[in-house]
């Protein structure tokens, strides 16, 4: 039963750094390079994407492009989840965040347009 599946959705993941990395300098593709280097666990891996989903001083393009990276390579369902989830909160989309084909396809027609903003017009 999925019906109470919002419950099951969680936060405030802590990303085990390695000691003496101060995750705030790292670049967009230095956390992309971390993330690759989790691929044995995907606890750490969904904790880097919520880490990427509130690091604000990354382009908001540049974040959703790692997060369709993420839904169209990673191969365990509850990152891939979280990617949509992310994608989600920072399109305004209320699409499910397991729907990856459309989410990513939606990106391709979209990124363009989307330094002004999702389309308000876009059929969901």
């Amino acid at each position: 039963d999925h019906s109470n599946v919002r419950s099951m959705f969680g936060s405030g993941f802590e990303v085990h750094w390695k000691e003496g990395v101060d995750p705030s300098k790292l670049t967009l593709e230095q956390l992309q390079q971390v993330f690759l280097q989790m691929n044995q666990d995907p606890y750490e891996r969904r904790a880097l994407l919520e880490y990427i989903y509130k690091r604000n001083d990354i382009p908001k393009k540049d974040r959703l492009d790692f997060f369709v990276d993420v839904m169209s390579s990673d191969n365990h369902l509850m990152v891939c989840e979280y990617a949509g989830r992310y994608f989600n909160g920072l399109t305004r989309l209320k699409i499910k965040p397991l729907a990856s084909d459309y989410l990513i396809k939606w990106w391709a027609d979209n990124k363009d347009k989307f330094e002004v903003g999702p389309d308000p017009n876009v059929k969901k």
